[in-house]
């Protein structure tokens, strides 16, 4: 959503004397390169061939630790979520006799995980306008 439209939203708004919730999606700075060639790329810079091997082998490494975060993450978020999707997720809460203190508790998890999942992906501000 263009700035422009979001600001004018929320003019619009103010003009009729309403407050308006703005949600603003903040793009990332990225390098519009695909990540083998930016590697491939990078280890042509350096000299030694025991250096470029060390080197890729680094990459390997951090993709790999990342993937295995992000698989983690999703794990626990998809064992969160059967308790709350719609389709059978109450009688899963009611087969874990949990208390509401106990359910708000997972549904906060949930969310957690939820945002760290997407947050990589983007940035949400939740702005509330009151002018």
């Amino acid at each position: 959503m263009d700035a422009a439209v979001v600001a004018a939203a929320a003019v619009d708004g103010a003009r009729k004397g309403k407050s308006k919730d703005v949600i603003r999606l903040e793009r990332e700075s990225v390098i519009p390169i695909l990540k083998p060639r930016l590697i491939m790329k990078l280890a042509y810079l350096i000299e030694h061939d025991s250096d470029k091997a060390e080197f890729l082998k680094l990459c390997k490494r951090v993709e790999y630790t990342i993937r295995a975060w992000y698989l983690l993450q999703f794990e626990d978020l998809m064992q969160l979520y059967s308790l709350f999707e719609p389709a059978h997720g109450t009688e899963k809460l009611e087969q874990q006799n949990l208390s509401p203190a106990e359910i708000d508790v997972l549904e906060q998890n949930f969310l957690t995980y939820f945002f760290q999942v997407i947050g990589g992906s983007f940035q949400l501000e939740h702005n509330m306008s009151s002018t």
